[in-house]
């Protein structure tokens, strides 16, 4: 063998050993990055784990004030009166409202027939107090 051979496979034998390091290399920052990508996959995963949880207690919660809100109105909805009962209550005031208004025009002739008897008197007086004034 010629020194040009065992050169030739010396430089091959180095192109392997470059290439394998250089695949090793390679490898092991695709594993290193792979580990730590599911590392911080697991970290997200258990944040976003711990915020539902919360969040499904925040539910609950806010479930059980409605619930409890719901419950309270509809305790004053039973007490309350009746669609009858509200219907003959409205029947009930426009009966009063047009009585109302019958006593609202009854007082208004009334108050015309006082002003009238007030003029009369007052003509009365007058004519009363010219008559003693001329005797």
């Amino acid at each position: 063998m010629s020194y040009e051979l065992i050169k030739v496979f010396l430089d091959a034998g180095a192109l392997v050993v470059a290439f394998t390091a250089l695949g090793f290399s390679i490898y092991a920052a695709v594993a290193n990055r792979r580990r730590d990508d599911r590392k911080e996959l697991a970290a997200i995963r258990d944040a976003l784990e711990e915020a539902i949880d919360e969040g499904d207690d925040r539910s609950a919660h806010q479930l059980a004030d409605h619930a409890q809100r719901i419950a309270r109105i509809e305790t004053q909805l039973a007490s309350g009166p009746s669609r009858e009962e509200l219907k003959e209550l409205r029947q009930e005031l426009h009966t009063v409202s047009d009585a109302l208004s019958r006593l609202h025009g009854e007082f208004n002739g009334m108050r015309d027939l006082v002003a009238v008897s007030r003029r009369q008197t007052e003509l009365i007086d007058q004519w009363l107090r010219s008559r003693e004034s001329h005797r």
